[in-house]
């Protein structure tokens, strides 16, 4: 049987629920941080289709998509590993974070495991450094 794609029958339970691993991950890394939701400036997540961005990562955690970097991924689509080092990148450089805002990265991978972390922006972008091929 394959109770991950299709609604079980009663007394069946699915195998995993990964919109509760990831809820249940980010709140560990909010508690172990010392933030709350209100202190996250924005969201770094994979970059997928819309549709798989919602369905996976923003609707269980009820995230809108100015809160995350769907403006950047849209563009420049899904590159595995390294989504959320350029995601962060791109707040950065682009000035979308700066000095004291709080970044909750996320993402998923095989096995329905969850994996996030908060970093705090300790200081904006170089002004020597500004340039116009932020994307």
């Amino acid at each position: 049987m394959d109770y991950c794609r299709r609604e079980p029958e009663v007394g069946e339970r699915p195998l995993s629920d990964f919109g509760a691993t990831l809820i249940a991950t980010v709140e560990r890394a909010l508690k172990d941080a010392g933030v709350a939701w209100d202190d996250i400036a924005r969201v770094v997540h994979d970059g997928f289709t819309h549709e798989g961005l919602h369905a996976i990562f923003l609707d269980p955690l009820g995230i809108e998509d100015e809160r995350g970097i769907w403006e950047y991924t849209r563009r420049v689509g899904h590159a595995g590993p390294v989504d959320q080092i350029r995601g962060l990148d791109y707040l950065w450089r682009s000035g979308a974070v700066g000095a004291g805002d709080r970044v909750l990265l996320m993402s998923g991978g095989p096995g329905m495991e969850a994996a996030c972390a908060v970093l705090e922006i300790t200081a904006p972008y170089p002004a020597s450094h500004e340039n116009s091929d932020v994307q």
